[in-house]
């Protein structure tokens, strides 16, 4: 889900590879767009060679590969030559990823291509172009930065663009993962991906163990000169044990990351030195669940850090000295502000609505629910439960807009809550 200021749109993207448009201000549909995906080159050779291995034309198959090379791929002939279907060679496909590149010039993810969509001048039909040019999994997450498009997928590369969706540039990732886990783009342009990789300098055996860190590269006005600058190491180390699920700029400018294992770590916002590292909460049994208990999210409510923790929030004041009220033997973990919500929260968002008062929603999107908990310094206790909006599906995306917090979910439907 994605919005476009300009053109007061609200932009979708579905599972089934349509593109829903809707009007920001009484939220009327305006458009709704299936996209499908064509292969060209090297790509449509290697699916018709695939379609007539599937048919047992063994023979047909040697014939293909002698037909021009990858550029110049005859594609029209063999499709007629072999009596291939348009609807054989085309393929369907899920959006898994939107963002505006200007106006109602959007850039999606669809399989492994990014395509280029102007929902001004487009029909209810969209063919994207399938190359192998770029990523060779799928896309995953697309940032736009000074008029170029940035991918990320699941492989090992990250892929710049030009707005017309011309490839600049091809940078290889630093980590050996090939699926996209999380990322952040910064105000300065310098591109926090979560990776991880083999190495021996962190064990004093010399063995060879699994790093999990952050990298950072930086992308320029010229992509041509876009490199990887360096990991985000604590004492030479990578403060995470485990897969790095949530990299996320603050409201004060620092950058929180979180991993599976409960530990998240305050970094300084241009050196990238860490200020600080936190592993578990008196929230959590961490002996217990210190290998499942990711960090999704952060946001600060008035002077608090409020930082989720599997299932539970912890609250941390300016000196990040955990300030969660403890929990008396006998209340209901359910029923508590803090937790314990049905599964992880993946998403809070911090609203003022009057001097020092606070609503908070947190996102819990496997259980499809969303929880109200107000923040009052003034109030004993401070934050009260007061409130939560369930559906029928998973949650799937989250928009914050000036007015009203929008929730998009697996079933196609979209709730507003009205701030």
């Amino acid at each position: 889900m994605t919005f476009s200021p300009t053109s007061n749109s609200i932009i979708i993207g579905t599972t089934s590879g349509k593109l829903l448009v809707f009007n920001s201000i009484d939220y009327s549909q305006q458009k709704e767009i299936q996209v499908s995906g064509f292969p060209t080159g090297a790509l449509a050779k290697q699916k018709i060679i695939g379609i007539l291995k599937s048919k047992g034309k063994m023979e047909e198959v040697k014939e293909v590969i002698e037909m021009g090379n990858s550029s110049e791929f005859p594609m029209g002939d063999a499709l007629k030559k072999y009596d291939i279907g348009v609807d054989e060679i085309a393929s369907s496909g899920g959006i898994k990823c939107v963002s505006v590149v200007h106006d109602l010039k959007v850039a999606v993810g669809f399989n492994s291509t990014l395509g280029l969509i102007d929902l001004s001048t487009c029909g209810e039909v969209v063919i994207i172009e399938e190359t192998i040019l770029g990523h060779s999994g799928m896309v995953r997450h697309i940032d736009v930065f000074n008029n170029k498009i940035i991918s990320l997928a699941n492989d090992r590369n990250i892929c710049i663009w030009a707005s017309d969706g011309k490839l600049l540039k091809t940078l290889p990732r630093t980590d050996e993962d090939e699926y996209y886990n999380t990322s952040l783009l910064t105000n300065q342009g310098d591109l926090l991906v979560s990776g991880s990789r083999q190495s021996k300098y962190m064990n004093e055996k010399g063995d060879i163990t699994q790093v999990f860190e952050v990298s950072a590269y930086n992308i320029p006005n010229d992509p041509t000169n876009a490199k990887f600058i360096k990991y985000f190491h604590h004492n030479r180390t990578s403060p995470h044990h485990n897969v790095i699920v949530s990299i996320q700029l603050l409201e004060n400018g620092k950058i929180i990351t979180g991993s599976q294992d409960g530990v998240f770590a305050i970094w300084e916002e241009t050196e990238y030195r860490c200020l600080f590292i936190k592993i578990n909460s008196s929230q959590i049994e961490y002996t217990k669940l210190k290998q499942n208990c990711p960090v999704h999210c952060a946001v600060y409510c008035d002077k608090l850090l409020i930082v989720s923790m599997r299932d539970y929030i912890a609250a941390f004041d300016t000196s990040y000295r955990e300030v969660t009220p403890q929990r008396k033997p006998s209340e209901e973990k359910s029923m508590m502000p803090f937790g314990r919500y049905k599964r992880d929260i993946t998403n809070i968002f911090s609203v003022m609505k009057s001097e020092k008062k606070y609503w908070l929603y947190l996102i819990v999107s496997e259980a499809g629910e969303i929880n109200v908990v107000t923040f009052d310094p003034n109030s004993k206790p401070a934050f009260t439960k007061t409130q939560t909006f369930t559906s029928d599906g998973k949650i799937t995306s989250t928009l914050r807009t000036q007015k009203s917090l929008l929730i998009g979910f697996s079933r196609g439907t979209v709730m507003e809550i009205m701030f």
